[in-house]
């Protein structure tokens, strides 16, 4: 007989969190144990050429900028891997820093990038704001909130893109809202087949989001008026 123990390795089709390089690539980082898996996959035909282990367990946020993963984990004290965009090989991590000069205690939650800096969100029980971190140390360059008097106002959001054209587009549970690119809310979507948004990402002008509640990622485009 040819046989297995049992091993503790776990993987699975639910997705964490979504990346793009500037090409055809999707990033999906799906859940696992011991080990999370980041998938590089053909965004056109969704098939997956290369896999490799997350630095953890823990990961939420994921984004590609300037040839290289950011990946953001709530493992202990709350950090960012900057990973080699091939291998997963790790190059640097940091933690990131509040408006106060702090370093983020709370859960990481989305994670995205402009093209210069990473754009961060997280479990803050107070305010509902999206950081602009430096992705070299972590340091605060800047945040947008929202507004309280909003109908749709995203707290907590777990999906960050930026699109071509600077707008900024976050997410979370099947909600969905453009803003522009100093964070003026533009418009937004609701009632989606999407259930449990975890990430965004642009190639181009098409918006892929991640969907955990039924484990697909969606190709979608914004009305742009």
């Amino acid at each position: 007989y040819m046989g297995s123990l049992p091993h503790g390795v776990t993987t699975s089709q639910d997705p964490l969190a979504l990346a793009s390089s500037s090409t055809s690539t999707l990033y999906i980082l799906t859940d696992g144990t011991p080990f999370d898996k980041i998938l590089t996959v053909n965004a056109a035909t969704g098939v997956a050429s290369a896999q490799f282990d997350a630095p953890d367990g823990s990961g939420q946020g994921l984004t590609y900028l300037g040839g290289y993963l950011y990946y953001a984990s709530n493992a202990g004290d709350k950090r960012i891997y900057k990973l080699n965009a091939t291998t997963g090989a790790q190059e640097a991590n940091f933690q990131p820093i509040d408006q106060w000069g702090n370093n983020i205690g709370q859960n990481l939650l989305g994670l995205g990038n402009d093209g210069s800096d990473l754009w961060l969100s997280y479990a803050d029980s107070n305010d509902a704001c999206v950081f602009k971190i430096n992705e070299i140390n972590g340091d605060n360059k800047g945040r947008f909130c929202q507004n309280q008097n909003w109908d749709t106002a995203l707290k907590q959001t777990k999906g960050i893109a930026i699109g071509p054209d600077g707008v900024i587009v976050i997410a979370k549970d099947d909600d969905i809202v453009k803003r522009d690119s100093a964070g003026q809310y533009l418009q937004d979507w609701t009632d989606l087949d999407a259930t449990d948004i975890q990430g965004l990402a642009f190639i181009d002008t098409v918006l892929y989001v991640a969907d955990s509640g039924n484990n697909k990622i969606y190709k979608a485009s914004l009305p742009h008026g």
